[in-house]
């Protein structure tokens, strides 16, 4: 479970944790590991693998400096001169209270923009759905710190079968898929690793005008939570289940759990047809949308 101490660095968020522990059906605590610095702190969610390793979610500052180099529009930095840039990590486990961390992605290699064409990574937003744009606007109001916290990772699960990593992605509602299979150095990159892209976003689903593909008005998910695979045994194993919490829906907000099929090929990838967003069009199952549903 992840679990709260007092944050070391500037971090405001409700979804701080900063600590990592495994605890034994008879509360004990058996491991524990923290992640937080003045610079640096684990939040919300973490995932057991398969090789007894764990993937976590974790926040770490970006510096203005280093910001308006990657583009970001210097008029939409925060007054605190930094932002909250997600940052996953795989720690394996080691003695007493101790983890090396083994592999590491950020989000911060993989930004695309089409503010200043003197910065790294200018281009055409929708020609990329690979990068996220870092200068996207704010499209909920009920998005939380958002002029610091532009992703905001709430959930991460794990798919052994096809090495992938799953996101839920707050702040620009949206679900992502990235290869877990890559190396650190090739997570940092646009090549190598199992599906030949690095640490780039594989597939994303749930908001397409986030990278300009779609009208705002095409909107899924609105503040989504608790993505993650159906395990196998289970009915509708492989597909997405997620729970949509519907902050920003138009007209009156509602919740509703849904899930879903990423078109996928054999191989496990995930085509995209030129200048539309990725597929479905719509969930194969909502729940929470019809009389007497509603919670």
């Amino acid at each position: 479970r992840t679990y709260k101490p007092a944050p070391a660095g500037p971090f405001t968020s409700a979804s701080n944790a900063g600590g990592l522990e495994l605890v034994d059906w008879d509360n004990n605590t058996v491991w524990a590991w923290e992640l937080n610095t003045p610079t640096s702190i684990t939040h919300h969610d973490a995932v057991y693998m398969p090789n007894g390793n764990i993937l976590v979610l974790s926040w770490e500052l970006v510096y203005t400096a280093e910001l308006i180099a990657l583009g970001r529009n210097p008029s939409q930095i925060a007054p605190e001169g930094y932002m909250w840039s997600e940052r996953i990590v795989e720690i394996k486990p080691v003695g007493a209270n101790q983890a090396d961390i083994v592999w590491e992605w950020r989000i911060k290699d993989h930004y695309i923009q089409d503010f200043d064409p003197t910065k790294a990574g200018y281009g055409v937003v929708s020609e990329h759905p690979e990068l996220f744009n870092i200068n996207l606007p704010e499209l909920n109001s009920s998005n939380s710190n958002s002029s610091r916290d532009w992703n905001h990772f709430n959930s991460i699960d794990y798919n052994p079968a096809l090495d992938q990593i799953l996101v839920s992605v707050r702040n620009s509602d949206e679900i992502w898929i990235l290869d877990q299979s890559t190396t650190t150095a090739e997570a940092a990159g646009h090549s190598g690793g199992k599906y030949g892209k690095g640490g780039d976003i594989l597939y994303r689903w749930g908001n397409a005008s986030a990278y300009n593909r779609a009208p705002v008005s095409d909107q899924k998910l609105f503040g989504q939570h608790g993505a993650q695979w159906i395990a196998p045994g289970l009915p509708g194993a492989g597909k997405v289940i997620l729970f949509n919490n519907g902050n920003g829906r138009p007209g009156t907000d509602y919740s509703t759990g849904e899930v879903l099929t990423p078109v996928q090929d054999t191989a496990g990838g995930y085509p995209l047809p030129a200048a539309e967003p990725f597929g479905p069009a719509l969930p194969d199952w909502i729940y929470g949308n019809q009389a007497g549903e509603n919670f």
